[in-house]
């Protein structure tokens, strides 16, 4: 994640320093506004964190059938034990742990701004706070 902070305080740093407005071929929103490299990186970010997710979250289901489907008949004690510890209601491979991490109070992934994880060339913590959305 510290890697993606510094990629977001690169391009705070750009967006502080490049005068906005002046090409007409900026990036912009659909609105016209959000005219910052911060905010394209969160909007693009978010995007891909979300998808993975999303195909784990198809494998897990795709995991417990093909699970489901190689050991219907046996009745080993293993067999059965791997169901509930992979499948059960707690169990390590359903598709709602099949999630990233989150960092409280960043939406929705927290891999940008985040005080902990973005410091400077020195090592010190630089809160440059949430971009802002598309």
């Amino acid at each position: 994640m510290r890697v993606s902070n510094w990629v977001d305080l690169a391009l705070h740093e750009f967006d502080r320093t490049y005068p906005w407005g002046r090409h007409q071929d900026e990036p912009q929103t659909q609105t016209g506004g959000g005219r910052s490299l911060r905010a394209w990186y969160r909007h693009w970010i978010d995007n891909y964190l979300g998808k993975i997710e999303s195909r784990a979250q198809a494998w897990a289901v795709a995991a417990q059938a093909a699970f489901t489907d190689a050991h219907r008949n046996d009745d080993a004690a293993a067999a059965k034990q791997w169901l509930v510890k992979a499948f059960g209601p707690n169990g390590f491979a359903v598709p709602a742990r099949m999630r990233l991490p989150r960092v409280p109070a960043a939406m929705p992934f927290g891999a940008y701004g985040h005080l902990a994880m973005t410091l400077d060339r020195a090592g010190n913590q630089v809160n440059i706070g949430q971009p802002m959305l598309l």
